[in-house]
């Protein structure tokens, strides 16, 4: 084994390695190598001994040592080729072993180092491949975020409050914080920045769950968090992990997180500060690797000030937080989006329209409590109904008149908005229930159709509906 010399690496940051083999000097040396750059690498004997590491996280690079490997070896390297993060898979060989060697590259392997071994060529050609293997995830993470229909990813924003906060929703991307708050209005999109951060990520490739923090019973949501421990759970017999601890490695989306009871977030905060979490009746701290992103409809600072957010993880959601101004204060906006939500509704549905210029001043003219939600959803519905021509305000349901379906009794939203002097939690709750109401009503109460009016899943609507008590006889029944 030689040394080089070759002295500094630059790296974009600091990676993580898995040794897959046996210790000897060479990989001492390597690790000692490694961490002097600052990347952190751990060792597994074999297969069985890195599937148990992939439990505590995911890693950027396998450096995966067969020169002492038994037959099957180069199986072993595809297996971890295509494993489920993808990580880049550099393999060290004995020398004369060129067939093996273009085998493993043909299989996915990054590259290869082969003896004569020196320790400072291997960590060049090692962080060359992670750094190749970064930059091409980072071009395919865009191409992928960019052909996404969702505003934001699609970038149809113009107002500069918008462009600033996509800009920094690709900064905060690539740096991989435990946890991120997106603030906003009902409707304004925050899940939407939360997926955008998820995409452009390093975990792009990897799951991304969601988990509704608004559920009645404190227990219940704490244990479906962090896991129970055999007896303590009412009703079940069996221990079970949380989705904190399943998710290791991937990404956990929280949404409406400051609805959880204050042990769950004092919890929460645990897990984003030590990367240690405790299942409900157990007393082992357990290892995650999750990257929580959170959502809220209500600002963290006067939570904070009525008790409802416990101090520390209320202090790390002000650390990286991110706050969407109502569609109201950014009317530059409503006309793109309006053009998109028409495009995607006219390929969703078949046919070719287009808003014309007094359908455009009738929707700048609207106050939008519902925000972008409820912009698509009134242009979607628009287009579903349409018969001929370009799009009148006439064909647009913002409010009563001789074409309008708006139901019986229901509050109208600009009438909400100006009656209650604002855009209130209960004048979105009521926008919002008016305008599910309105396009089941528009749909003949069929939920498949309503669900693709608004630009939801079926499921999300029936949730909908539960939750915002819209009668039976006024949601119906899929035909």
């Amino acid at each position: 084994m030689k040394t080089s010399g070759r002295g500094e690496f630059h790296l974009r940051r600091p990676y993580s390695l898995a040794y897959v083999g046996a210790k000897d000097e060479f990989a001492d040396s390597l690790s000692a190598v490694c961490r002097a750059q600052g990347a952190q690498i751990v060792f597994a004997e074999d297969a069985a001994a890195y599937r148990e590491l992939q439990k505590t996280g995911a890693f950027d690079g396998i450096v995966l040592d067969l020169r002492k490997a038994p037959a099957g070896a180069a199986d072993l390297a595809r297996w971890l080729a295509i494993s489920a993060h993808e990580p880049a898979v550099i393999a060290v060989l004995s020398d004369g072993v060129e067939s093996v060697c273009s085998e493993l590259l043909q299989s996915g392997a990054a590259d290869c180092v082969r003896e004569p071994l020196d320790v400072e060529v291997a960590a060049h050609r090692i962080f060359r491949a992670l750094e190749l293997r970064e930059s091409a995830r980072a071009e395919e993470a865009i191409r992928h975020a960019r052909n996404l229909d969702a505003p934001l990813s699609a970038g149809v924003f113009v107002s500069s409050a918008m462009r600033q906060l996509r800009e920094r929703a690709l900064a905060v991307a690539q740096r991989d914080f435990r946890m991120v708050l997106v603030c906003g209005e009902r409707g304004t999109g925050a899940s939407e920045i939360c997926r955008l951060i998820h995409a452009l990520s390093t975990r792009y490739e990897s799951p991304l769950i969601v988990f509704d923090c608004r559920h009645p019973d404190p227990l219940r949501v704490y244990g479906e968090l962090f896991g129970f421990e055999r007896g303590v759970m009412p009703g079940e017999n069996q221990a079970r992990r949380g989705l904190l601890e399943r998710a290791s490695g991937w990404t956990l989306l929280l949404e409406e997180v400051m609805a959880l009871p204050l042990m769950a977030q004092e919890a929460l905060a645990g897990v984003s500060e030590r990367g240690l979490l405790r299942r409900l009746g157990g007393a082992e701290e357990i290892a995650t690797g999750v990257r929580i992103l959170a959502t809220s409809w209500s600002g963290v600072e006067a939570l904070l000030s009525q008790g409802r957010v416990h101090p520390r993880l209320g202090a790390l959601l002000l650390g990286e937080k991110f706050e969407i101004p109502p569609l109201r204060e950014r009317s530059e906006d409503i006309r793109v989006l309006a053009e998109h939500a028409c495009a995607l509704a006219c390929r969703r549905y078949g046919v070719h329209t287009e808003l014309s210029p007094s359908a455009h001043q009738a929707l700048l003219a609207h106050p939008w409590p519902g925000n972008e939600e409820e912009l698509s959803g009134v242009v979607s519905l628009a287009v579903l109904l349409h018969r001929e021509g370009p799009i009148q305000p006439d064909d647009i349901p913002l409010s009563r008149g001789p074409r309008s379906l708006w139901p019986a009794g229901a509050e109208e939203p600009s009438a909400a908005y100006r009656r209650r002097g604002g855009a209130s939690q209960a004048t979105l709750e009521s926008v919002e229930r008016a305008h599910i109401a309105h396009i089941l009503g528009a749909c003949g109460g069929n939920r498949t159709r309503a669900a693709m009016a608004l630009g939801i899943a079926r499921s999300t609507l029936i949730r909908k509906i539960t939750e915002l008590e819209i009668e039976a006889g006024e949601s119906g029944e899929d035909e």
